[in-house]
């Protein structure tokens, strides 16, 4: 089966590795948020390769290497992690709908 484990590249993105991931993955929102990776086409070695030699050709700046981890930190560390399915769950208790908040 397909292994979509989120956490791996939360965990690449917070260590300041940038990210190569294929279309239409749930992560990459993080990649476009972060600016720190790219994205290829579905089922497109080719899309592949070239994004691949992109990265690997071009290398980002310490700072924005920091920026990213950064932002990371800030935005998708554990504890806010927690913080966010506690106010999803309190959600589905009530039987409320989720602020899109929640998804961002």
């Amino acid at each position: 089966p397909f292994d979509n484990d989120m956490s791996k590249i939360l965990s690449y993105l917070r260590g300041g590795l940038q990210t190569l991931s294929e279309e239409p993955i749930v992560n990459n929102a993080l990649v476009e948020e972060t600016g720190f990776g790219l994205t290829f086409k579905y089922d497109d070695t080719d899309d592949l390769v070239k994004k691949a030699n992109f990265l690997l050709k071009n290398r980002p700046s310490p700072e924005k290497r920091q920026a990213a981890m950064d932002f990371m930190a800030h935005n998708h560390s554990w504890e806010h992690r927690v913080e966010t399915y506690v106010k999803l769950f309190e959600c589905l208790i009530k039987k409320m709908p989720a602020p899109e908040s929640l998804f961002i």
